[in-house]
């Protein structure tokens, strides 16, 4: 489970890394806080294909002012780094979040997981790094290698979002600038139902708007996995 984001420099301005404290812990344990209820469902259904299923309810008394908002709820896996090439269905070419998304389109984008490169899936002009490269309203998503081989995410219950590094997300968190990254030894790809917005009315204390941001609530993310 996935409820955390490398700050970036707006989520640094309003405070984000303590006001959301919590759930960085409850990513980093694996451990809901109290008040939330999980139930996640890993089941193969054959072929090489495993549906996922996952609910997640924070309850109004718990959210708020006691847990802070939630940067993203997702879950989060990794795959062979040689899955460099990606592929989806959903917004883009460029990255794009909830409230930043008016100059992306829906289609079919392609680009390559890496630490450099032109069609590179993240963005490489950031001085300190932070969270990066995201895609939403994605109906499938494929990472494949140089020999063909294929793994394939297919959403089932809505548009999904998605971002996948060849880092981790805890190294995004502690760099301060780009060349402190170095690729992992696996891609990390998340697979979020919803993440907050990005803001940027200023960096000096403004919050990603009211509509962006997320609370209590019930969460819901159904998948399928194929080519594992």
């Amino acid at each position: 489970m996935n409820f955390y984001r490398a700050p970036t420099d707006n989520d640094r301005g309003w405070g984000m890394p303590d006001r959301c404290k919590a759930w960085r812990e409850a990513t980093a344990t694996q451990k809901i806080p109290d008040g939330c209820s999980s139930k996640l469902a890993v089941k193969d259904i054959g072929e090489k294909r495993l549906a996922v299923d996952w609910s997640f309810t924070v309850s109004p008394e718990q959210a708020g002012k006691e847990l802070g908002p939630i940067p993203r709820v997702g879950l989060s896996f990794r795959i062979p780094k040689t899955f460099t090439r990606v592929k989806w269905y959903g917004m883009g070419p460029h990255e794009n979040y909830c409230d930043r998304v008016k100059g992306a389109w829906l289609g079919v984008h392609e680009a390559t997981i890496g630490m450099n490169g032109e069609s590179r899936l993240n963005p490489e002009n950031y001085t300190e790094p932070g969270e990066q490269g995201y895609r939403i309203g994605c109906r499938w998503i494929e990472f494949s290698d140089d020999a063909g081989k294929v793994i394939r995410i297919t959403a089932l219950n809505a548009p999904i979002g998605f971002n996948a590094w060849p880092y981790t997300q805890e190294a995004l968190d502690d760099a301060k600038h780009e060349y402190d990254l170095t690729p992992a030894d696996e891609i990390t790809v998340n697979i979020d139902a919803a993440q907050m917005g990005v803001g940027g009315d200023n960096s000096w204390g403004a919050r990603p708007h009211e509509p962006y941001m997320l609370g209590a609530g019930d969460y819901k993310l159904e998948f399928i996995v194929e080519g594992l």
